[in-house]
């Protein structure tokens, strides 16, 4: 828990770690699973003060150590890892699984990624080495979007905001769900702070001239021709290919 004292969280690992693991490797794995989870912030034991002075020493150990108390739970019965928002994990994190999915390649293992689209760009190569399967879900129907503004806001709301909710979703579940938090709340017609953050996530991720020829498109609004964005951005050295970028 956070704020909670340094001893306490090393107790807690410690018994944790000792449900399965056997007993002369549990102080080894608290030592660098508690390293994780700041469990010893000041005046550490001299391994891990020692394997502090490498980082790729520090990954190795830390990696052993998650495996080895894996294999453990495994043995004990099968083990499913959920990973909530894999698209803002962290490289070593994700390389974490990586290992563990090799190392317990014949144990009863399954690792759960729950995901945005945006994860292929930021991970392309996301374990591939253990044949991961790819369940995509479609977007909501305009129906079962309808269906879920009602069953949040009840029957009573006004049938064009049903329908300015489940445009502006265009069925995206998360979308939808931050709109008719809008909705409820009064806000009227603005753009939720979490749906404009993430509207501009994806932006960030557009190469400049995508970003230089959108800027244009928008000045002429919803709907736009190719030919006026070129009069906006331009066709000199460095100027963007529309058609490209469109």
């Amino acid at each position: 828990v956070d704020r909670e004292p340094a001893e306490a969280r090393r107790r807690k690992l410690r018994e944790r770690l000792s449900r399965h693991l056997p007993p002369a490797a549990v102080e080894g794995v608290v030592l660098y699973l508690g390293e994780l989870v700041a469990a010893f912030p000041d005046d550490p034991p001299p391994e891990l003060a020692l394997a502090r002075g490498s980082s790729a020493v520090l990954r190795e150990r830390i990696q052993e150590a998650w495996c080895t108390w894996l294999r453990a739970e495994c043995d004990a019965g099968p083990v499913l890892v959920v990973l909530e928002d894999l698209h803002w994990a962290d490289a070593a994190s994700v390389q974490l699984v990586d290992a563990l999915l090799e190392a317990l390649e014949d144990r009863p293992l399954m690792v759960l990624a729950l995901a945005r689209p945006s994860v292929r760009q930021r991970f392309p190569e996301l374990w591939r080495r253990a044949g991961v399967e790819t369940l995509e879900l479609p977007p909501l129907s305009p129906r079962a979007s309808r269906k879920l503004v009602h069953g949040v806001l009840g029957s009573g709301v006004d049938t064009a905001d049903v329908e300015r909710v489940v445009a502006g979703a265009r069925g995206n579940a998360f979308f939808l769900e931050e709109l008719i938090r809008a909705l409820a709340g009064g806000s009227g017609g603005d753009l939720p702070d979490s749906v404009f953050g993430m509207m501009q996530d994806r932006l960030k991720a557009l190469g400049g001239h995508e970003r230089q020829v959108l800027r244009a498109a928008s000045v002429f609004g919803g709907t736009f021709r190719a030919a006026g964005v070129r009069a906006l951005v331009g066709d000199g050295p460095g100027a963007p290919d529309v058609g490209a970028c469109l």
